[in-house]
């Protein structure tokens, strides 16, 4: 439930500096909520000061704003994502629908509870037999089943 109310919470990104040699405390760069920014795909990336956009050009997401900053000295640097914002980004990246591809590319796999959710809105009655082999054919097998290319046999004069 804890993970639930993190990425429907509203909490906004934040990106702070802290000195690094001489520690004054944190100074707070950007305070940003990703929920309210809509993603543009404009390859120049146009933005306005104080006013911060997110981007999605070229297969890079991108947060970008303006802003006067007065930082003299070293900084440390950190940029702190809650799971909504995760969440927002990999929309951006990905989009709304989940796919085979985008699985196997990000590197997930479906919980037990997940396929079992899926395969109860399945109707058998829709199906093709062809359908119903490659649920149940692993994907060796299935690659195994072609049908091997046919050589003409060479006869010897």
């Amino acid at each position: 439930m804890d993970l639930y109310r993190s990425i429907k919470g509203t909490r906004a990104m934040e990106l702070k500096a802290r000195g690094w040699g001489r520690n004054m405390g944190n100074t707070t760069i950007a305070d940003i909520n990703l929920g309210e920014l809509k993603v543009r795909r404009e390859a120049n990336k146009p933005v306005h000061f104080d006013n911060p956009a997110l981007f999605d050009v070229n297969g890079e997401i991108s947060i970008a704003w303006g802003k006067k900053l007065h930082l003299g000295g070293d900084y440390r640097l950190q940029m702190d994502f809650s799971y909504a914002e995760v969440a927002k980004m990999f929309r951006a990246a990905f989009g709304s629908k989940l796919t085979p591809e985008i699985l196997e590319q990000c590197g997930l796999t479906l919980s037990d509870d997940l396929q079992k959710s899926a395969l109860s809105k399945v109707k058998v009655a829709d199906l093709t037999l062809g359908d119903l082999a490659k649920m149940v054919m692993p994907a060796a097998e299935e690659a195994s089943t072609e049908t091997p290319e046919v050589v003409p046999f060479r006869r010897r004069l």
